[in-house]
């Protein structure tokens, strides 16, 4: 096999992962927007897988433009393993870096200034990351007869949503009050998630536009860009 074959490799290595990842994450919004405890296990299994994806990717990015080499394996799994909640304080902090590589600079700075102060961000990650690393076999570890040290993901579900809700004055009252519409309730607790979730439009972009076209041949940054936009 030829370098460039190799190469080829590389490349439709990178476009066909971007692909699965965000097939994961679009269809963890869309799951996301119904707002069901039954679905909880569903939704954080796609956002999660989906969020691992996209910040490996854009970290794989950033150090073949910056050490001309993919990261190796075992930084990806050992170092980062399903630490999703760390891994995404890390890209921001390595995007907000190279904001000045970006021909769209200041409102890529706001985007990224506006979320590293976003609570419900830390959050959404934070229960990704106990989801990812811990809580995916809860239920079959007290299946198994162990007594499960993590939450099950329908009581993690309802923590963040909780905790999200305790956000935005009278929504917890109003989901507690059989008064109240429900759905409308459920709709703006779905829609206070979703715009924390709108960041990795713009993470994607950054990694993108950032990438130089000698690392990447351009391949990385025109498909990153341009599925990021189709995706949203």
């Amino acid at each position: 096999m030829t370098a460039t074959d190799i190469e080829g490799e590389r490349i439709a290595a990178l476009s066909f992962e971007l692909e699965d990842a965000l097939a994961l994450w679009t269809a963890g919004r869309v799951q996301l927007q119904q707002m069901r405890p039954e679905g909880a296990g569903v939704v954080l299994a796609l956002l999660s897988a989906g969020a691992e994806k996209l910040l490996k990717l854009t970290l794989g990015l950033n150090a073949l433009d910056t050490d001309g080499a993919w990261p190796t394996v075992q930084v990806m799994r050992t170092q980062w393993g399903h630490r999703i909640a760390a891994l995404d304080e890390h890209v921001l902090a390595l995007l907000r870096s190279r904001t000045t590589l970006s021909a769209a600079q200041p409102f890529i700075t706001a985007v990224l200034d506006r979320t590293a102060t976003d609570p419900i961000r830390t959050e959404v990650f934070g229960t990704l990351q106990a989801y990812a690393c811990a809580g995916r076999f809860a239920h079959l570890d007290t299946l198994a007869g162990s007594v499960s040290a993590v939450a099950s993901p329908r009581q993690r579900w309802d923590e963040l949503s909780t905790a999200l809700a305790q956000q935005q004055p009278g929504l917890l009252d109003r989901l507690a009050d059989p008064r109240a519409d429900f759905a409308a309730s459920l709709a703006e607790l779905g829609a206070m998630l979703d715009q924390a979730l709108q960041w990795w439009q713009y993470a994607c972009t950054a990694a993108g536009s950032t990438a130089s076209p000698a690392r990447t041949r351009g391949a990385g940054a025109r498909s990153c860009t341009s599925q990021s936009r189709q995706a949203w």
